[in-house]
């Protein structure tokens, strides 16, 4: 077992014993997923996707976390190149009228670049996962598709 392990063991351990929640703030998809039961994705400092774990990895609705997830190595990718996210994240000081990942998003539209996308609810039999974007759903063909939560719990 890492040190990482032991640490978060020991975390888990002290918030069951005292019935406590824990905000835990990670880059790491894969400590969250099996730590954590909901997930908030952050974007530009504002959140674009909540939910359950599993309704957030294994059905990603917003295309940032779809190109996390996809970005995740897998052993099913052995050999195979990381995808990435094209662009870079705006300058927090300096950032775009409408959503402020739509200079990297492969759905964006017109309604992106000038309008900041409400929170919805695109999934029916979801109704407690939400997402900030105007065009949520499945990847389009140009995007490739993500891993799944199982995947990132590996």
């Amino acid at each position: 077992m890492t040190l990482q392990a032991q640490i978060l063991s020991e975390v888990q351990a002290l918030v069951r014993e005292r019935g406590t929640a824990l905000i835990w703030i990670s880059h790491d998809l894969s400590v969250v997923a099996g730590l954590a039961d909901r997930i908030a994705v952050m974007y530009a400092g504002r959140i674009v996707e909540h939910g359950t774990v599993d309704q957030v990895l294994d059905h990603p609705q917003h295309p940032y976390t779809q190109g996390l997830i996809g970005s995740l190595p897998s052993a099913n990718r052995r050999g195979t190149r990381l995808r990435q996210i094209s662009g870079m994240a705006p300058r927090l000081l300096d950032m775009p009228a409408g959503c402020a990942f739509a200079p990297r998003c492969p759905r964006a539209s017109a309604t992106c670049l000038t309008a900041r996308p409400e929170s919805s609810h695109p999934r029916p039999d979801a109704p407690d996962h939400e997402v900030r974007c105007h065009h949520p759903g499945a990847p389009t063909p140009t995007q490739p598709e993500a891993h799944t939560a199982s995947e990132a719990r590996a």
